[in-house]
């Protein structure tokens, strides 16, 4: 499990974004985001995932409302790559060390921060198409460029079903997205998620339903049985 202050964390999170710019960057304004912010706390929830860096006004604004913020670093990971050349490639993954750098560099130290999220998603074609092992080392290149200048801080990278087979044992902590909406098969899948994490921590970094094709209510009672399947499995949340 995360441990925040020699207490075990139990993350009970909700994802933030991206939103139209603001002057607060993929974010919506201050009065907005304090608004979202106050209404969380007050159900219960302690985690903020965003999918960009914020600016310092929203990681001021988590701390104010008791939040913590799993971080997204977002960079042009390969599905933007004009041509698949080793130099595009190489451009690619300067530009991601970079932004990671930046991040930790900038906010690591910052109380409100619970990690550091530095992909989402590669969709599986793409990593076929580069080869499992070029995606693999580029991933566990941005978990150490993160740690040489925070190396306290936690890093990790939001896989998917499709992409199981990447090797993210670098990092300090597992993020999965599962939208499974069998119950049977969402259990099994969990189990299965915790042999292959192995010692680490595992978080669900996106989970639930679709409400505008199947309506709020069945959103409901799938998130409730999602929920509890999480802390019966022995997630970190």
């Amino acid at each position: 499990f995360l441990r925040v202050g020699g207490e075990r964390f139990y993350v009970r999170g909700v994802t933030y974004g991206t939103f139209a710019e603001t002057e607060l960057g993929l974010f919506p304004r201050r009065e907005q985001v304090k608004e979202d912010f106050a209404a969380m706390a007050a159900v219960g929830i302690n985690t903020v995932r965003t999918y960009t860096v914020p600016g310092p006004e929203i990681f001021d604004l988590a701390e104010e409302l008791g939040l913590k913020l799993l971080v997204g670093v977002w960079w042009d990971d390969p599905r933007y790559l004009d041509r698949p050349t080793a130099e595009a490639w190489k451009v690619m993954a300067d530009q991601a060390r970079a932004a990671v750098r930046q991040a930790a560099r900038t906010y690591a130290g910052h109380p409100a921060v619970l990690g550091f999220v530095v992909g989402n998603e590669i969709p599986g074609s793409l990593v076929r198409w580069h080869g499992r092992q070029r995606v693999e080392d580029l991933l566990c290149c941005l978990h150490h460029t993160g740690k040489g200048v925070a190396p306290e801080a936690l890093f990790s990278y939001a896989n998917y079903p499709t992409t199981e087979y990447l090797d993210t044992s670098c990092f300090d902590f597992d993020c999965f997205n599962v939208f499974l909406e069998n119950e049977f098969a969402y259990r099994r899948y969990l189990a299965q998620l915790q042999i292959d994490t192995g010692d680490r921590p595992l978080v669900l970094s996106e989970l639930g339903l679709d409400s505008a094709s199947q309506g709020e209510q069945r959103q409901a009672e799938v998130l409730e049985w999602q929920l509890q399947g999480a802390m019966e499995h022995g997630l970190a949340g």
